[in-house]
């Protein structure tokens, strides 16, 4: 069943985190499209990823460095907020470089190994600091 530009997938199956800020859409196969294979196991301090995101609606690809993991709280809607383990990364560079440091926009984008398997999904940012979180 090949998908055409201009056409969505039709999803069968929504399967939404109970805590995190995450959710699996299920769609019918597609053998045109290839799926991501996930990493196996932690990343190691100074491994290497590269976020792909639009943030704002511009286009991004961010090199980043592992630099260890946290709990991380994530305020929910009213009062209510959830704890959470993330994974914690430094911005070694960004393309396109930009006075800008705000990555609000990209929650949900994909984090990649080097060998192009999935790390995780970029949850939130640190400005400031020039961090990115995963989960």
């Amino acid at each position: 069943m090949a998908i055409g530009e201009d056409q969505m997938l039709p999803v069968d199956e929504v399967v939404a985190h109970p805590t995190a800020d995450l959710a699996l859409l299920i769609t019918p196969v597609d053998a045109s499209v290839s799926s991501l294979e996930m990493t196996k196991g932690s990343p190691k301090p100074d491994d290497l990823s590269v976020l792909y995101g639009y943030p704002q609606s511009v286009a991004i690809d961010l090199k980043q460095r592992f630099i260890g993991s946290r709990t991380q709280r994530f305020r929910l809607s009213g009062r209510r907020s959830v704890s959470q383990n993330v994974s914690v990364w430094s911005e070694v560079t960004r393309y396109p470089t930009r006075d800008e440091r705000s990555l609000k926009g990209a929650s949900g984008a994909p984090v990649l190994a080097y060998d192009g398997r999935l790390v995780g999904v970029h949850v939130a940012s640190v400005p400031r600091r020039g961090r990115t979180l995963r989960s």
